[in-house]
């Protein structure tokens, strides 16, 4: 149907004499492309002079112009009628339907992905890059991201190599240089034509089936005409670098080496095993995988433009290719001429109608594809291109010709597409359940992170709020854990978080678990067994809403909380272990522990038929695995600390491995320590006494030291009864178990012991050596090594159980329990973290009863163990880096600071302590005895000594430390709350107190100190002290006149606020209620003048001021002053206000009037006659009236945060705070309370201890000047 067109509008002076088209409509099955469109829209309308038509006209082109399904969404839309006629809230609605929230991530993973594809131009892949880079919002660093993507992204590597090396490059640059380097090739081309070379499609057919060989002629056409064949892999698809090839760290099956595949391995082993029936597919072009016998394709289901269609996986084809029957132009658009001759089997010609471009989508990856369409096909093949775009297969392992099975986990589980597809979910959510007696925790501010990690934190923050792990919190929560960084694998970010102050309230569920010899009778006879691992295990269990509360964290972008289970939480591996027995129940032939699951049987048919079965529960319950860590179709594993194979049931020879090993005394100490050990366990070992006796003689005082044949007999004997039952006992889950962990100087020791029967008796035994960084550690760090070691050792014994640890390093069971985190030096730290995983309890125990762990650390295997040491040695120096990046310190800084430290002969000695151990015994000189009580904290790491996580500052640096703690002149509790994060050494926070105190800018700018609040005393009887005070209202000055007993108040206006009139107006007020004893004032000229003294005199009172810039001290009279103001400007008729006021009952209970006259008045409230009558009784008013200056003295010293201040002393120096910034010298106390005389250059004042600052002496820096400005923060 023909595209309709509309007329250009003509206006006045016509822009466009000539027919506008209409823009193509748009595509509703691809919202993506409506930015597209309306762009193209909005230059129709500018163009044809519809922008100048009205609204009305506007929209209904416009949504003719897209189609009929735009009716349809526009009735959807939430808008009125008037709107719907409205063209810009039209486009909005629009757009807000059509462009869906950008999520920043997957657009910027996009765009730094994207490479310039084959045979596309440069100028096509520029435009592609820009249109990426609109949704990846990089701002100003949009143009140089472009010019890296392009230059990374580029088809010719030379060409990017030549590019990378130039520092001054633009974009602008870059784009040249490419459209130039493509001009010449395609001139090149052009004058030296060349014969155009054909891709193979459905390459397996290229091999004969009769003898499951290649097609030798195809082979060897296509080798001469492809690249160089990849040495490691045997592929020709791969960039030249040896990290992008597929072989880079995967296992030789041929000669066990690392690197390579067996279809190129040069092993001499490797040739001699080649047979015509059994021979590794060397050749194949790019990298086919075949089989003799039919084992049937892989299929898998992929989106083309959103449209699902079944594909066939055949690495094989160069290109993705479908047949003419799946063809829809309506999704896949029109047809392009296809650029290459496709051959098939033979090299036969392959029709093709053409090719169009797609958008490819498979488990949540994208990629952009060449499609072509072929007539006759008779599958949809899915190419080797989109095949590793997608991530189909992880990895291609080498495949002989005579298995008939595939080995690698990715090929039986691409038939379970679901179950490698993201973050799992249970149907079972976790809901914690705390103890009656808990106490919410939380912290108030986050650990401090420096700002250059700060976006790779925000970035793994939005990551997990992305995969729905946590969310943002914005409502108020009791509970809020800290938030610590620590680096995985690759260096990337992990966010753990120190659930320590929940884990003691949760309420444990106690899971049954089957005993070993259970487990172990079901394994009886199996051949062949597979071990699967389940991805991020406890993220796929998702959190109860009511107990994500309880899992608030603090961040410094805000508070988050996880709506899955979190890492860290006691009782998960519980939880996580029930929830897996019970997806598995009924299944035969499998086991689990946790997030590992085997399966087993007596044949490789039945294993197959079993490992389908627990596949397929396991993608029924919402379970993803990580394919990478499975384990399939293997003959021989560990499990329950035994081996399984087929040839029957056998204990795991390491658990006794570090005691069979263990080497021989070499003096008595030693073999005094063994026998220790040894007579622990007496009660198991019958005639252990005469076993030893070689050995005991050695012991006695006047022997000689001699090892001969009796004593290596003896010594052997003695190992082999303690290797052996009754004394290794059979592990038994449901048993309590405690790991004793032991550090020497140069070697770990441990052992599993099993509560049996009332007795401990030994589970498995374990020991190593010491890395050379290892024997640097402080000692407290190599025992916190050893606990954190042992329980990764007999990880599949104790996870998902309570148990207890033993150490004999008393300061270590406090660090590996209670203390916070960030309090802790880098290695604790990262020894707590590698610890969550676990539920255990620490205790202490003297040295001399950890007989066994004491010698097996003492005569360590030299050899590593197979629970990667040497993995968690390399996380523990990743930490420590990372730790060293997140120090508050430039490297120049760090440097002075480790050469100031090495120069001290306190501090150097201190680190030799801690290299070491600490005297006990010795007496101390007083400079190092203050960092030996803080010696289980302090730590070496890269030649600085830290206390936790803080550094310790040489004495001669300690005074420019203080200025930069200090710099912006911030109080004392923010400079320690600074170097709490940052510094340390004994006595700084009395260094930071002196030293801000005697600042004298601080000095100058100092808050007036507030002490707390004195009452004046109530006087002993009505109108005896009253309080005057003047105020102006809209231009009428009044007088007002307080009774400071009753709070009866008088109020005149006053023509002029003279002392006349103040007089006069003072005067018929006294007639009325007689002349009081005191009349407080504050210091105003009229209460200050000579007329004024001599009124008073004449009444026979006492004139009271209060002190100088303080209002406060005529409390009673500023108060009346502020109800005055309010009654007159809400009140018609002042004098009713008044009477009401004098009427209403006050805090004790009693009315102004009542108190001051003894009766109650009249009203036009109707009121009994009886309470009309006088009465008087003041001692019930008196008693409420104190406790009501009690509460009223704790509310303000509360608000005010008041301190009582020590009296100042005569002849003190101050500064004056209010008024002009003037020093004096203070004389002595004044007539009034908390008021001093003070004596300036002006002369005598009267001050209030409020405003009088004793003078400290001036703070100096190194250099001797005089702190005055803020320095810069290095710190």
């Amino acid at each position: 149907m023909a595209t309709p067109t509309v007329p250009a509008a003509q206006p006045a002076t016509p822009l466009n004499p000539f027919v506008v088209e209409l823009p193509e409509k748009l595509d509703f099955r691809r919202p993506e492309e409506w930015k597209r469109w309306f762009t193209r829209w909005e230059r129709y309308r500018v163009i044809s002079g519809l922008k100048k038509q009205d609204d009305e006209t506007q929209v209904n082109t416009l949504i003719y112009a897209m189609g009929r399904e735009a009716e349809d969404v526009l009735a959807s839309l939430k808008l009125s009628d008037a709107e719907k006629l409205n063209y810009v809230a039209v486009t909005r609605a629009f757009a807000k339907h059509f462009v869906p929230r950008t999520n920043v991530i997957y657009e910027r993973a996009k765009f730094n992905s994207r490479k310039q594809e084959a045979h596309e131009s440069v100028d096509a892949f520029v435009t592609e890059l820009y249109r990426l880079a609109e949704t990846c919002e990089y701002g100003d660093l949009k143009e140089e991201l472009i010019r890296d993507r392009l230059v990374v992204g580029l088809a010719d590597t030379q060409l990017s190599e030549k590019l990378q090396l130039n520092a001054e490059l633009t974009l602008e640059a870059a784009v040249t240089a490419a459209r130039n380097s493509e001009t010449i090739k395609q001139q090149q081309k052009d004058l030296r034509p060349q014969q155009q070379t054909p891709a193979a499609i459905d390459a397996m057919r290229g091999f004969s089936k009769s003898k499951g060989k290649p097609n030798q002629r195809l082979q060897k056409t296509q080798r001469d005409q492809t690249a160089p064949m990849c040495k490691w892999c045997g592929l020709t698809n791969h960039p030249p670098s040896r990290t992008m090839c597929p072989a880079n760290g995967k296992i030789c099956s041929s000669c066990g080496k690392k690197g390579h595949f067996a279809a190129v391995c040069l092993s001499a082993s490797t040739k001699k095993k080649k047979s015509a029936h059994q021979a590794v597919l060397e050749e194949v072009y790019l990298g086919q995988l075949t089989d003799q016998k039919d084992s049937g394709p892989w299929r898998t289901d992929v989106a083309v433009n959103d449209l699902p269609m079944k594909f066939k996986v055949d690495t094989g084809a160069d290109v993705t290719a479908i047949p003419t029957s799946l063809y829809n132009d309506q999704v896949m658009g029109n047809l392009e001429q296809a650029k290459k001759q496709l051959l098939g089997p033979g090299r036969t010609k392959i029709r093709t109608v053409g090719l169009f471009r797609a958008t490819l989508r498979w488990n949540g990856r994208v990629c952009q594809e060449e499609v072509y369409v072929i007539d006759k096909l008779h599958d949809a093949l899915l190419g080797r291109p989109a095949i590793k775009s997608l991530d189909i297969l992880p990895s291609l392992l080498e495949v002989t010709a005579s298995t008939g099975k595939l080995s690698d986990p990715a090929n039986i589980l691409c038939h379970y597409p679901n179950l490698t597809a993201g973050l799992g979910l249970l149907k079972t959510e976790y809901r914690i359940t705390l103890l009656p007696d808990a106490k919410p925790s939380a912290i108030t501010y986050p650990r401090r992170v420096p700002l250059p990690m700060l976006p790779c934190v925000k970035r793994e923050l939005e990551r997990m709020e992305n995969l729905g792990v946590i969310r943002k919190v914005d409502e108020a929560t009791e509970w809020c854990a800290p938030m610590v960084v620590a680096k995985k694998k690759g260096g990337e970010l992990r966010i753990c978080v120190d659930f320590g102050g929940l884990n003691k309230y949760i309420l444990r569920e106690r899971v049954v678990m089957p005993t070993v010899d259970e487990c172990l009778a079901r394994l009886a006879g199996a051949t062949w067994f597979s071990k699967l691992d389940a991805r991020a295990g406890y993220w796929q269990a998702p959190l109860a809403p009511e107990s994500q509360k309880y899992t608030t964290f603090l961040t410094p972008f805000g508070r988050f909380q996880f709506l899955r289970l979190p890492f860290g939480i006691s009782t998960a591996p519980e939880f996580f272990q029930r929830e897996m027995l019970r997806v598995l129940e009924g299944l035969e032939g499998q086991a689990c522990l946790q997030d590992d699951i085997i399966v087993f049987g007596r044949s490789r048919e039945e294993h197959d038929a079993r490992l389908h079965k627990v596949l397929q529960r396991l993608q029924e319950a919402g379970i993803t695995l990580n394919a990478e860590k499975c384990v399939l179709h293997q003959q021989s594993v560990r499990f329950l600390g035994h081996i399984v194979s087929a040839s029957g049931i056998s204990a795991d020879p390491e658990k006794v491995n570090a005691l069979c090993l263990l080497a021989e005394p070499t003096d008595v100490t030693e073999v005094r320590s063994f026998l220790g050990m040894a007579n622990h366990l007496a009660k198991f070992l019958p005639g252990l006494s005469q076993l030893t006796k070689p050995l005991r003689d050695l012991l006695h005082s006047d022997a000689e030291w001699c090892w001969d044949k009796p004593q290596q007999e003896s010594f052997s004997a003695v190992k082999k009864a303690l290797t052996t039952t009754p004394v290794l006992t059979h592990y038994d889950p449901c048993s309590h178990h405690t790991v004793s962990a032991d550090a020497s100087s140069y070697g770990l020791g441990a052992v599993l012991l099993q509560e049996t029967a009332g007795q401990r008796l030994p589970v498995a035994y374990a020991s190593r050596s010491l890395s050379d960084t290892e024997t640097r550690y402080a000692q407290i760090e190599k025992e916190a090594l050893a606990v954190t070691w042992a329980c990764e050792h007999f990880r599949p014994y104790l996870l998902g159980l309570r148990f207890h640890v033993e150490t004999d390093h008393k300061p270590l069971v406090q660090l590996m329990s209670s203390s916070r985190l960030d309090e802790l030096s880098p290695r604790l730290q990262r020894f707590r973290m590698r610890l969550m995983e676990f539920d255990y309890t620490i205790s202490h125990i003297p040295g001399k009863e950890m007989h066994t762990a004491d010698v097996l650390s003492r005569k360590p295997q030299k050899e590593m163990d197979n629970c990667s040491p040497r993995s968690l040695s390399k996380a523990i120096v990743e930490h420590e880096l990372l730790t060293m990046e997140l120090l508050p310190a430039s490297q120049d800084m760090l440097e002075n600071i480790r050469a100031a430290q090495n120069n001290d002969p306190i501090l150097a000695r201190v680190k030799d302590y801690c290299m070491t151990s600490w005297p006990k015994e010795v007496a101390l000189p007083p400079d190092v005895q203050r960092y030996a009580e803080f010696a289980h904290e302090l730590t070496q790491v890269d030649g600085i000594l830290l206390k936790g996580s803080r550094i310790v500052i040489p004495p001669s640096m300690q005074s420019d430390v203080l200025e930069r703690l200090h710099a912006g002149h911030q109080g004392i509790g923010r400079c320690r709350a600074r170097a709490t994060q940052s510094v340390w050494w004994p006595g700084i926070n009395r260094h930071i107190q002196s030293y801000v105190s005697r600042c004298p800018v601080c000095q100058q700018h100092r808050k007036p100190h507030t002490e707390p609040m004195m009452h004046a005393p109530l006087p002993k009887h009505p109108w005896e002290a009253i309080g005057i005070d003047l105020f102006c209202v809209d231009g009428v000055n009044y007088l007002v006149v307080v009774d400071y007993y009753s709070r009866f108040f008088e109020l005149k206006k006053l023509k002029r606020t003279t002392t006349e009139n103040i007089t006069q107006a003072l005067s018929q007020i006294f007639a009325r209620f007689g002349a009081p004893a005191i009349i407080r004032s504050d210091n105003g000229p009229q209460f200050a003048s000579a007329q004024f003294k001599t009124f008073v005199k004449e009444w026979g009172s006492c004139h009271v001021t209060s002190s100088p810039y303080f209002p406060q001290s005529n409390g009673a009279a500023e108060r009346t002053v502020q109800t005055a103001k309010q009654l007159i400007k809400k009140s018609p008729n002042i004098s009713k206000a008044l009477l009401a006021h004098r009427d209403t009952p006050g805090k004790e209970g009693f009315t102004p009037a009542e108190l001051l006259m003894g009766r109650r008045l009249r009203t036009d409230v109707p009121v009994a006659p009886h309470v009309l009558k006088p009465s008087w009784s003041t001692a019930e008013f008196r008693k409420r009236n104190e406790a009501y200056k009690v509460k009223q003295g704790q509310q303000y010293n509360r608000r005010h945060m008041t301190s009582t201040r020590d009296p100042i002393q005569p002849q003190t120096a101050v500064r004056i705070l209010s008024g002009p910034p003037i020093t004096g010298t203070v004389i002595g106390p004044a007539h009034t309370p908390r008021s001093y005389v003070v004596s300036t250059a002006g002369g005598l004042t009267r001050r209030t201890s409020k405003h009088l600052q004793p003078l400290q002496p001036v703070a100096t820096t190194r250099s001797g000047r005089a702190v005055r400005a803020p320095s810069r923060l290095d710190l």
